[in-house]
């Protein structure tokens, strides 16, 4: 059975995806978030991360296949300067600590991705990184 950790996996997306894979029948998903989350499901386990350090939760990385992260301060919300500064750092968090747990399970990073969506509201980047 393959082992697939969501972060953030108490939000919109995340059910989604939790759903998606134990649908699958072939996979023990994991979902890290701040509350514990209620699904009767064998092959479900909801695991509290604070986001803050490297504790229990991190030793479900170490026989994992897949790692989701999906953590972060909601878009939906009014996009006011203090809004955009909490929604990317809380995003520059999560990616810190997780590669901390990463490297501390000793798993590879083996592809990272970066989604870009356009939206009616203004989006927080102001310059799109290309690649050389």
């Amino acid at each position: 059975m393959k082992k697939v950790i969501i972060t953030g996996a108490n939000g919109f997306i995340g059910m989604e995806l939790i759903h998606y894979f134990l649908n699958k029948k072939n996979y023990l998903v994991v979902g890290l978030s701040r509350k514990l989350i209620k699904i009767n499901n064998e092959n479900f386990k909801s695991v509290l991360w604070n986001n803050q350090d490297v504790n229990n939760w991190g030793k479900e990385l170490e026989d994992a296949e897949l790692l989701i992260n999906l953590a972060g301060k909601s878009v939906d919300c009014r996009y006011t300067e203090d809004n955009k500064t909490e929604i990317y750092q809380s995003r520059i968090h999560s990616v810190r600590i997780l590669a901390k747990a990463i490297e501390k399970a000793g798993a590879t990073i083996v592809n990272t991705g970066i989604g870009w969506h356009e939206a009616r509201i203004p989006t927080i980047a102001t310059m799109v990184p290309r690649a050389a």
